[in-house]
């Protein structure tokens, strides 16, 4: 039973972490520093049980929140235990985690990793609960329904979370946003909050959960997405333009504007026909960021070199240098 419980409670953390690992596309972290912050987000159980008992000796009983809810004063004290409590210890814990354990290495070397940081520190967390919450079942039934329960919500509300402030970890980073590691915390803690306080006050408010994780899950997709449109390795891709000689939509490689298709040079011109090589938008010939958000395309437009096209995104404020790593000096040999 107990090696069953043990291999139920690792899948759900194995498959998250493989299909956010995913996300990183442009320069994915190493698979060991992965599993580092994995391991960092198990530990923090540690400061967890620590702040949780104190909490529970000092301000509100943590067994409060297991217990029926008949009245307001039932529902006022699990809203201060999950809100004050459970929600904000949780969620700075597995900060510490990510901050402590990688947020100075090297590797950290672009603004989406604060989020692929996060949520291996939250699966490494919420697989340690996953384990513990299935071993406590009765029989097998009972394990498979908290495994199923665990997987499509417990352990994917602990990565919603914790992409809060994962996010404002990337771009702190990067100094594109000092206090948004506060935000993204409190944002964090409350959303935590309200999705274990929902879950225990009645089976009404329980089923809001469902449309809880839909707007968690496209929060942490648009911040994922947000962050890797500032990624210094996103590629610059040179504009499509009109070719005059074949008459057709051709994308140079580089800013000479020779044809792709039939070989001529196409000759510049401040109205010439330039379009974004993703979605086809129309655009200006000095546009390197396609207007339309929903592809956001680095572009190197007609006539601009792809170092001045890079610099121009970086006025922008689009970060585009990837930060420098400095190699180990050899050891002069004698």
């Amino acid at each position: 039973m107990a090696l069953l419980a043990v291999f139920l409670g690792i899948i759900p953390g194995i498959f998250w972490l493989w299909f956010f690992y995913r996300k990183d596309k442009y320069n994915p972290e190493p698979k060991r520093l992965i599993a580092l912050v994995f391991f960092a987000g198990v530990l923090s159980v540690i400061p967890t049980f620590i702040l949780e008992e104190l909490f529970n000796a000092f301000i509100a009983p943590m067994e409060l929140a297991t217990g029926k809810v008949t009245d307001w004063r039932d529902t006022l004290q699990i809203f201060v235990v999950f809100f004050f409590g459970v929600g904000p210890i949780e969620e700075f814990s597995k900060y510490l985690a990510v901050r402590i354990s990688i947020y100075r290495n090297r590797n950290f070397d672009e603004p989406v990793d604060g989020v692929i940081y996060a949520v291996a520190a939250a699966l490494g967390f919420a697989t340690l609960e996953n384990i513990l919450y299935i071993l406590s079942a009765a029989d097998v039934k009972g394990m498979l329904f908290i495994f199923i329960l665990r997987f499509f919500l417990s352990t994917l509300a602990h990565i919603y979370f914790s992409a809060m402030w994962g996010y404002g970890l990337g771009r702190k980073k990067f100094k594109r946003g000092k206090a948004m590691v506060l935000k993204g915390l409190i944002l964090a803690s409350f959303l935590h909050g309200l999705f274990n306080f929902l879950l225990t006050w009645n089976i009404y408010a329980a089923i809001l959960v469902l449309p809880l994780m839909v707007i968690m899950g496209r929060l942490t997709g648009a911040r994922i997405k947000d962050l890797l449109m500032l990624s210094p390795y996103r590629p610059i891709i040179r504009a499509k333009v009109h070719c005059p000689h074949c008459q057709k939509l051709a994308q140079p490689k580089d800013y000479n504007l020779i044809c792709n298709i039939c070989g001529k040079r196409i000759p510049f011109k401040a109205d010439m026909e330039v379009y974004c090589p993703r979605c086809k938008t129309k655009i200006d010939t000095e546009t390197v960021l396609c207007p339309n958000f929903e592809c956001r395309m680095h572009i190197g437009p007609p006539g601009l070199t792809t170092a001045q096209a890079a610099m121009k995104l970086q006025n922008m404020g689009v970060l585009m240098e990837p930060p420098s790593k400095k190699k180990k000096k050899k050891p002069a040999t004698a």
